[in-house]
């Protein structure tokens, strides 16, 4: 048993050095490991000057946070060269596919358009993909290490402040967006 596990150990090792491997056994790890957010401890709202912070969607439309106000937010800053990005977008998408009618869901690179729009054409997501246009990214978002995910109340609240890989998909994170609707 011990020749197995030894052998299993090479072959990871070996998958990991490989360059067009590496990527894709990076977000198996990661998605497998995760845990579901939690809500932020510190009580955070969006300011005043957030409204300024413009988005371009896929289809070439204009948005700002302030035409989002009242609504249940999702945010979350990520690209695919990020293997942590990669292993939460699968939770994302089922996330999307159960509440993209009622929250609203921003999923922002600054990547190419050609990469992203490959890219979501090989996975099959349908996820709404945005790009930062004019403004300032609002203090309270800006992350320097993505992904970054945040859920934004109706009124304004950073209710989860995420750095880092999480598990979208779950009874914690249904209950959060659930009670956001619900107020």
């Amino acid at each position: 048993m011990a020749i197995f596990f030894d052998f299993l150990f090479v072959l990871l090792l070996i998958a990991f050095i490989i360059p067009t491997t590496r990527k894709q056994l990076q977000s198996f790890v990661i998605r497998y490991t995760m845990f579901q957010p939690h809500e932020a401890k510190e009580v955070k709202y969006l300011n005043e000057l957030s409204a300024n912070w413009i988005l371009q969607g896929e289809n070439g439309d204009l948005i700002s946070l302030h035409d989002l106000s009242g609504k249940v937010v999702f945010i979350n800053f990520w690209a695919t060269w990020c293997p942590p990005c990669i292993a939460e977008l699968p939770d994302i998408q089922k996330l999307y596919s159960k509440y993209g009618n009622a929250v609203y869901f921003l999923l922002i690179t600054n990547e190419d358009k050609a990469v992203i729009d490959n890219f979501i054409q090989t996975k099959k997501y349908n996820l709404p993909i945005y790009y930062h246009v004019s403004g300032q990214i609002p203090d309270e978002l800006f992350s320097k290490s993505i992904p970054a995910t945040f859920v934004v109340s109706k009124s304004g609240r950073i209710v989860i402040d995420k750095r880092g890989a999480a598990k979208w998909n779950g009874d914690k994170i249904h209950q959060i967006i659930e009670g956001l609707l619900n107020e």
